[in-house]
């Protein structure tokens, strides 16, 4: 599969609105990377620091975000965070992307 990036502010920012638009409070970017990476370590045992401004993801790892929306956050995302995301590979451009945002 390919690896896929995505901004961290472009997803804090789809969450945030998702839940203005259902009536509920908004969470600070820095409390939403610490409940991403916590919540995504405890699913996966793997580590994606969410505090970073540009992660990358595979596929797959998109379902996980995507849970972890809605179990967390209590918003429902299903195919909308992957508009957002970069179709990476192992192209120059994703590695200026990913190197850019470290």
């Amino acid at each position: 599969m390919n690896n896929i990036g995505i901004r961290t502010q472009d997803l804090f920012n789809l969450v945030n609105e998702q839940r203005q638009k259902n009536h509920q409070k908004v969470f600070e970017n820095r409390a939403m990377a610490i409940i991403f990476s916590m919540a995504f370590m405890a699913l996966t045992k793997e580590w994606i620091d969410f505090k970073k401004e540009f992660i990358g993801i595979t596929g797959e790892q998109i379902n996980i975000i995507e849970m972890i929306c809605r179990e967390k956050f209590n918003v429902e995302l299903q195919g909308a965070i992957e508009p957002f995301a970069l179709i990476a590979g192992q192209s120059p451009v994703y590695q200026q992307i990913k190197n850019a945002y470290r």
